[in-house]
């Protein structure tokens, strides 16, 4: 199938997707990651779309309109007073819109720095393991605070591993 729109046209579309019914308030938010929507622009003037582990390929019919090729469910965007695109909506899940993501509030941006923040705790835990197998002629003076930054990366270890624990 080839589209008479141009790369440049579609560019406008590309971007992460999240569906607006979710938590926005709790650690439960962080499930919204895990349903990302990304749409790119592909071959031949359309867009390919990830949606829960289906891969559409969305020929444009209108303006905001697109088509699945392969099963023809409709999917609409929703543009802003400037143009820029700000929703999208699925024909085979009509109870919810899909957000589009961007810069700080992009879900790729909030993965790095979630697993930067589990590196940051995980090394600490590790640091302080190492302080305690060694030997203590050996040690450097004490820091104050050290013992309530374990105490809080461990924690904050625990809750993770058990959240991951609950949800598997």
């Amino acid at each position: 199938l080839t589209s008479k729109a141009t790369k440049e046209q579609l560019r406008k579309y590309a971007g992460e997707y999240t569906a607006n019914r979710t938590n926005y308030s709790t650690f439960l938010k962080v499930a919204t990651l895990a349903g990302v929507t990304k749409v790119a622009v592909g071959d031949s003037g359309t867009l390919t779309a990830n949606l829960l582990g289906q891969t559409m390929h969305l020929a444009p019919v209108d303006s905001l309109l697109f088509r699945d090729v392969l099963t023809g469910q409709p999917v609409a965007f929703k543009a802003d007073n400037d143009g820029r695109i700000t929703h999208a909506f699925i024909g085979f899940v009509p109870m919810e819109a899909m957000e589009k993501r961007a810069g700080l509030g992009s879900p790729t941006f909030h993965m790095v720095v979630l697993g930067s923040a589990i590196a940051v705790f995980v090394l600490t835990a590790i640091a302080a393991l190492v302080r305690l197998l060694t030997p203590k002629e050996r040690r450097p003076p004490r820091l104050p605070g050290r013992a309530l930054l374990v105490g809080l990366s461990i924690a904050f270890l625990l809750g993770v591993g058990t959240i991951v624990a609950s949800v598997a």
